[in-house]
């Protein structure tokens, strides 16, 4: 299923819907969490771009530059090496969007409840 703003603003929508009446936390927390797991896979979907664009940018030079030989083992070479950049690329672009939520988001990771209940279990 591919996530598209029409998703987000639905999820969003939906949840907005829901804060009318204060009794149903769970189904707001519940759609809340849908809409942050959407904007998680849309963030990925944003490295994965990056990664391969960067990849790209630093592999595929070099190769046109330099007059390698058209082979099969050519081939291998460059495209293992694509996905090797690429795939560091996309780790580090996680990496650094990790730290940087951690450094300024305290008392709640991704994924966690947004509302703790009180005393009476409400």
């Amino acid at each position: 299923m591919g996530y598209a703003r029409e998703d987000y603003d639905q999820a969003f929508e939906d949840a907005c819907q829901a804060l009318r009446s204060p009794r149903e936390l769970d189904i707001v927390r519940g759609q809340m969490l849908r809409v942050e797991e959407v904007l998680w896979l849309a963030l990925r979907r944003v490295f994965a771009g990056i990664a391969v664009a960067v990849a790209s940018l630093i592999v595929l030079p070099p190769v046109y530059l330099l007059d390698l030989p058209q082979s099969l083992a050519t081939g291998l070479l460059v495209s293992g090496s694509l996905i090797a950049v690429s795939f560091l690329v996309y780790w580090l672009c996680r990496l650094v969007f990790h730290l940087e939520i951690s450094s300024r988001i305290r008392g709640r990771r991704f994924g966690e409840g947004l509302i703790e209940p009180d005393a009476s279990g409400q």
